[in-house]
């Protein structure tokens, strides 16, 4: 697919931290740190890497995790602190250091939104353990515990002055928690491709947001084995519409690696070019604006190298 960018200047920020690999379950669990390794090898190809300014992470504070989530789904997260290992689901474990890693990896988030401001032409690819989209507001599910993008688009929108934010999930798997999160708002544009049927259910077509969030909300649910050639169409037709209907001013790309056609945990046929070109189309549309992509999904390792680098190519080339 040919290249939609156009010029662009600043050098691009990178959120990347061996800390997250504190974050441990059992050996044969999909989500595990050796994730964070083959991100590593795909951003190191070619001296990619040094193509980024590399920011660190904070802890994010207590109160910065209730823009999104419950104090009671805080404290569920919290007492494990220390603690010996354990499952919140029966898909999302936790362990000793699970509580900290979490609270670092929605600050390095925030580090980056930070750095943004209204008007501003930020470009960032954060790297967080554990992944975000499916907490719910009071609880954690499918590899999740607290929203990192959700909590990043609010935080955006309190302390940095944005006023209407888009996130876009390209995740094989709906973004549940983050669209429960932002349902009813009318601030905050959610747009979903996901394969369906596929964990967790959710994200059927008629799901469109309530009362001030009517229309807020989009998904695209993709039949099994959908490629490149049904994401594009999905992209230029659906979601160049639904952008001119929230009309952003920061966008947050929950960056999911799990539709690509080597993954197993789906059955999507998105190749590496496939995630090149949606990065591309999302950075072109976001001119002017900050973009931030946010690794959510991907569980197969040479995959996950591949397309880290090329979403990190589309982003570090767009100058």
């Amino acid at each position: 697919m040919t290249s939609l960018l156009v010029g662009y200047a600043m050098k691009p920020l990178l959120v990347f931290e061996n800390r997250y690999k504190d974050h441990k379950g059992g050996p044969h669990h999909p989500e595990n740190p050796a994730r964070l390794d083959a991100c590593l090898a795909g951003l190191s190809r070619d001296n990619l890497i040094k193509e980024f300014d590399r920011i660190e992470p904070r802890r994010a504070g207590k109160d910065e995790i209730m823009l999104v989530h419950t104090p009671e789904h805080h404290s569920t997260v919290a007492a494990t602190a220390g603690q010996e290992d354990s499952m919140l689901d029966e898909d999302t474990y936790v362990c000793a250091e699970s509580f900290d890693t979490a609270l670092f990896a929605v600050g390095g988030l925030l580090e980056i939104v930070d750095l943004c401001e209204p008007g501003k032409e930020e470009r960032a690819f954060a790297f967080p353990r554990p992944p975000g989209h499916h907490a719910t507001p009071a609880s954690a599910m499918g590899f999740c515990l607290f929203n990192n993008i959700a909590i990043a688009a609010r935080y955006a929108q309190k302390e940095r002055g944005f006023e209407r934010a888009l996130i876009v999930d390209f995740d094989a798997h709906h973004g549940n928690g983050t669209q429960d999160i932002f349902y009813d708002d009318g601030t905050v544009g959610f747009f979903s491709t996901h394969q369906h049927p596929l964990y967790p259910g959710t994200g059927a077509r008629g799901e469109r947001g309530s009362g001030k969030g009517e229309g807020w909300n989009m998904n695209i649910p993709m039949i099994p084995h959908s490629s490149d050639v049904d994401y594009k169409r999905a992209y230029e037709d659906e979601l160049a519409e639904f952008w001119e209907f929230v009309k952003p001013e920061i966008v947050l790309v929950s960056a999911g690696f799990d539709a690509h056609e080597r993954d197993p945990l789906s059955q999507m046929k998105v190749t590496t070019a496939g995630y090149r070109w949606m990065a591309e189309f999302i950075l072109a549309r976001a001119a002017g604006m900050p973009c931030v992509f946010v690794l959510e999904g991907g569980y197969d390792p040479d995959a996950l190298a591949d397309c880290s680098n090329a979403v990190a190519k589309a982003i570090a080339q767009y100058r």
